[in-house]
């Protein structure tokens, strides 16, 4: 059995993002519209809606969104046989949802997600898209010599083998990819050398594996000796 409301009384429906609360809806009795809607329409997202049985519904939008119209708010009106539609016939009879704002607008293809939050195309950041990323290097560096490189997606890590150093005495540096480039950081790029610990003596040439080469004068392990 069907309760009928008089018309004096103005419904009042609420909701968030996720959807109507039926509960809400149909704690009272069940409603007849004139021009035969049974029941008041699906309140649209970030909006929160109130019903009058004389004047149809009011969709209000949640503040820092807007209806397709740019408006805060717009009408619903019942409409023979028995289908909501907005007032003026402004959204080709369908009800739509307000939608975020983001001022300024969202660069670059980038879409309003939320008031003020832009989501951004790949290859684009910032709040409003407005950053181009910089382009990946799709190569690894040059390996200076006697030297191992490893890579991420933005540097590279060089370290010097074991027994080796850079002209400067560090055994490890690092390239950083800007613009599609490998740069290097704080020196320019030099191959590893050989270094001998203790040191070769008297003109003597470090080898690889901490071993001296020594002038024709001298002999030992470090050269230390005079032949």
């Amino acid at each position: 059995m069907k309760l009928l409301i008089p018309f004096s009384i103005i419904l009042t429906l609420c909701r968030g993002y996720g959807g109507l609360d039926e509960a809400e809806v149909e704690a009272g009795a069940s409603l007849e519209f004139p021009e035969g809607c049974s029941g008041v329409p699906p309140t649209p997202r970030n909006s929160h809606m109130t019903c009058s049985l004389v004047f149809g519904c009011r969709v209000r939008c949640n503040s820092g969104f807007v209806a397709p119209n740019g408006k805060m708010s717009y009408e619903l009106k019942c409409r023979r046989p028995g289908e909501w539609r907005d007032r003026f016939d402004e959204f080709n009879g369908k009800i739509p949802h307000c939608a975020p704002v983001c001022e300024p607008g969202c660069l670059n293809g980038g879409i309003c997600v939320n008031p003020g939050q832009c989501d951004c195309p790949s290859g684009f950041s910032g709040n409003r898209c407005e950053r181009e990323a910089s382009r990946p290097c799709l190569s690894r560096p040059p390996t200076p010599r006697h030297a191992r490189v490893q890579c991420d997606l933005s540097k590279c890590d060089v370290t010097c083998l074991p027994h080796h150093a850079f002209p400067d005495g560090s055994t490890k540096m690092e390239f950083a990819c800007e613009d599609g480039q490998w740069a290097v950081n704080r020196r320019q790029m030099n191959d590893c050398r050989a270094v001998c610990d203790p040191p070769c003596q008297n003109g003597g040439r470090c080898l690889p594996f901490n071993q001296c080469q020594c002038p024709r004068d001298f002999k030992g392990a470090q050269c230390q000796h005079r032949t």
